[in-house]
C-alpha cells in the first residue's frame, strides 16, 4: 500500500502497479530460494532452514496483495461472487486437498514397497533375530556393559597366566 499511495521513502517509486510489482518480486525471490533450500538439505540443514525462513517470509507477499489485485479487476458488482468462487478454488486446489492427496500417496507407497520388503526391513531392524543369536557388533558401535565385560575376562586370564 506504500508503494501505491507513495507514503514515506515510497514516493519516487509511486505506481498505480505497486500490487503486481510486489507479488513478481516476492514469486522471483521465493521460487530460487524453495529450490536452493532444497538442495541444501543434504549438504548443510541450517542454511537450508535459512532459505525455508526466506521463502516463507517472501511467499505471504502474494496473499494480501492477491486479494486486492482481485477487487481491482473485478467490476462492483461482482466482487462478492469473484472473492468467493476464488476462495474457493484456492481452498479446493490447496489445503483441502493436500491431506487427501498424501493420504494417497501414502497408502501407494506402504502398498508396494513396505509390504514387498517387510520381510528385509524385519531383517534389517533386529525383530527376526533374537538377542543371543547377534554377537557379532558392527564397526563403529558400542558393545553393551554385560557384553563388554564377557569380553574382557578371557584377557585378565591370559595376562594372569603369563605373569
Amino acid at each position: 500500500m506504500m508503494l501505491h499511495t507513495g507514503y514515506g521513502p515510497f514516493k519516487w517509486v509511486q505506481t498505480i502497479r505497486s500490487d503486481a510489482i510486489i507479488c513478481g518480486v516476492g514469486s522471483l525471490i521465493g521460487v530460487p530460494a524453495l529450490f536452493l533450500s532444497l538442495y541444501f538439505i543434504p549438504i548443510n540443514i541450517t542454511v537450508a532452514w535459512a532459505f525455508i525462513f526466506i521463502l516463507t517470509t517472501v511467499s505471504c507477499f502474494n496473499f494480501a496483495t492477491h486479494v486486492d489485485l482481485l477487487m481491482d479487476v473485478v467490476i462492483p458488482t461482482r466482487r462478492n461472487a469473484a472473492n468467493s468462487w476464488q476462495i474457493l478454488f484456492s481452498h479446493m486446489f490447496g489445503d483441502a486437498s493436500g491431506p487427501y492427496i498424501v493420504g494417497i500417496r501414502c497408502s501407494f507407497v506402504l502398498r508396494t514397497h513396505l509390504l514387498k520388503d517387510n520381510h528385509k526391513m524385519k531383517r534389517y531392524m533386529g525383530a527376526l533375530d533374537s538377542a543371543s543369536e547377534t554377537t557379532e557388533v558392527p564397526e563403529g558401535d558400542v558393545l553393551p556393559q554385560s557384553a563388554a565385560s564377557k569380553s574382557e575376562e578371557p584377557r585378565e586370564q591370559e595376562t594372569q597366566d603369563t605373569a
